[in-house]
C-alpha cells in the first residue's frame, strides 16, 4: 500500500517553494563543483505570493505523483517476470485520508497508472493526518499472516492532526507483521517521527522533490533497465490486459485472497520450492 500526501506542513511547504525558486541556482552550482545551494536570500514575494504558492504545490505534488507512478511501472513488470499477482492499494492522505484504491478490488496495475494519466489524483491543501493514513492502510493489508504485507509512506514527518503515529505503526509492525518504508521528503524531515513509524534506525530521505527523479533512476538501476526499457515493457503488458474498467468498490468478504500475493515480489515471502508448490496446487 503506498501512502500519498496530498500537503506538507505549512512551515515544510513555505520552505519548498523556496526552494523550487533557489533550484535553478543550487543544480548551476552543483555542475560547477560548487555547494548547493540550501538557502541564501529569497526572492521578493516569495513567502507571501497566494498564487505562487499553489503552483509550487501542485508542481511537488505532480514530482511525487510521477515517482510513485514509476514504482507502480516497475512493480508491474517485475511481477509480470515472476508470474505473480500484484495487489496494490494507494492512500492519498492530508487533513482528511482517502483511498483512492483499495487492494481488495484486484485492478491490474495497468488500471491503475491510468488513474495517474487520467488526473483521478488531484491536489488538495490540508494538514498532514499521518496517523490517520496509517489506519486506512492497516485496513487495506487484512491478508494472511502468511503474505508480505509492505505499506510505503511518503512524509515529511511532521504530522500535525490526528495525533501522532508512531504507537499505531509500531502496533501495525508487531502485531499484524506489516513492514513500513517511511521515505522523507525535504531538507526539515523530522527524522524522530519516520524512525519511529518504520522502527529502523536510519532513514531514508530525498531533501528537495526534484530529487525524486533521481530515486526513480536508482531504482531502475537496482532493477536492471533504464526509464526507456521500462515504458516499452510496461506499455507492452498493459496492451495484452484484458481486466476491463477501473474498479472503484469492492467487498473483502468475497474475497479469495488466497490467490493474492500481495507485494510479495518485494522481500522475498517463500523459498522457490514453496513458489513452486504453490503454483502446482493452482494449475
Amino acid at each position: 500500500v503506498l501512502l500519498v500526501p496530498r500537503s506538507l506542513t505549512n512551515e515544510t511547504a513555505e520552505r519548498t517553494q523556496t526552494d523550487q525558486l533557489l533550484l535553478p541556482a543550487r543544480r548551476e552550482r552543483e555542475a560547477a563543483g560548487g555547494r548547493g545551494v540550501s538557502g541564501g536570500a529569497v526572492p521578493p514575494g516569495a513567502r507571501t505570493h497566494p498564487r505562487l504558492q499553489w503552483e509550487c504545490w501542485i508542481h511537488n505534488f505532480q514530482l511525487t505523483l510521477s515517482f510513485v507512478q514509476t514504482l507502480l511501472e516497475i512493480l508491474t513488470v517485475k511481477a509480470d517476470e515472476a508470474g505473480l499477482v500484484v495487489c496494490t492499494g494507494i492512500v492519498r492522505y492530508s487533513s482528511s485520508v482517502e483511498a483512492v484504491v483499495d487492494p481488495c478490488c484486484r485492478n491490474s496495475m495497468c488500471r491503475i497508472v491510468e488513474q495517474f494519466s487520467e488526473d483521478h489524483v488531484d491536489y488538495q491543501p490540508g494538514s498532514t493526518n499521518t496517523h490517520g493514513a496509517l489506519k486506512v492502510a492497516r485496513q487495506m493489508l487484512q491478508a494472511p499472516a502468511s503474505y508480505k504485507k509492505v505499506a510505503i509512506l511518503i512524509t515529511d514527518g511532521h504530522s500535525n492532526t490526528g495525533g501522532s503515529p508512531i504507537a499505531f505503526a509500531k502496533q501495525m509492525r508487531l502485531d499484524d507483521d506489516i513492514s513500513i518504508v517511511a521515505l522523507g521528503v525535504t531538507d526539515s524531515v523530522n527524522e524522530h517521527e519516520l524512525r519511529g513509524i518504520s522502527g529502523m534506525d536510519f532513514v531514508t530521505k530525498i531533501d528537495y522533490f526534484d530529487d525524486f527523479h533521481e530515486m526513480a533512476n536508482l531504482l531502475l538501476e537496482a532493477n536492471y533497465m533504464d526509464e526507456s526499457e521500462l515504458v516499452t515493457t510496461f506499455e507492452s503488458i498493459c496492451s495484452a490486459d484484458t481486466s476491463g474498467g477501473f474498479a472503484t468498490t469492492c467487498s473483502r468478504d468475497t474475497m479469495d485472497t488466497e490467490d493474492l500475493w500481495w507485494m510479495g515480489w518485494l522481500e522475498h515471502l517463500h523459498t522457490e520450492e514453496e513458489r513452486e508448490m504453490h503454483y502446482s496446487a493452482h494449475l
